[in-house]
């Protein structure tokens, strides 16, 4: 569902806790990780959680 790049970028958002309330990691600190800037990794992200949400919701549908 996801492509290797969103996998790998948000299996990573998640360890390092970026989803997490307060937040852990930053999107700065996760494009230094990736070695690309912060507008590169909020679009892999955003994409990556639209699909999600989308086959989520799909799914969860009664």
């Amino acid at each position: 569902m996801l492509t290797e790049r969103q996998w790998q970028v948000v299996t990573e958002a998640v360890a390092r806790g970026y989803y997490d309330t307060p937040r852990e990691c930053t999107l700065a600190e996760l494009a230094e990780t990736f070695d690309v800037d912060k507008s590169a990794v909020s679009k892999l992200l955003q994409r990556a959680e639209r699909r999600l949400v989308k086959k989520f919701v799909t799914e969860a549908a009664p």
